[in-house]
């Protein structure tokens, strides 16, 4: 995260923002491109939660799918 806006002055000088404004804004700027970049390296932990939270979910469909013919046969 960051706090010190020094660096962006002169890029944000034109910007009718308060200072608060102007650190959410380089903030969220800095996570888009953090997520681009850990995208295109296949390291998207959105993607990755979302791939093992299916593979979860797909685990308790077939157990229960499992446990459903058990009782029937």
């Amino acid at each position: 995260m960051i706090t010190d806006l020094t660096p962006y002055r002169e890029d944000l000088e034109g910007l009718d923002l308060s200072d608060a404004q102007k650190l959410d804004l380089v903030n969220a700027l800095w996570t888009i491109a953090e997520n681009i970049f850990d995208h295109h390296l296949g390291l998207n932990h959105l993607i990755l939660n979302t791939k093992e939270a299916n593979n979860d979910l797909d685990s308790v469909e077939a157990n229960v799918t499992l446990k459903h013919y058990e009782t029937i046969a």
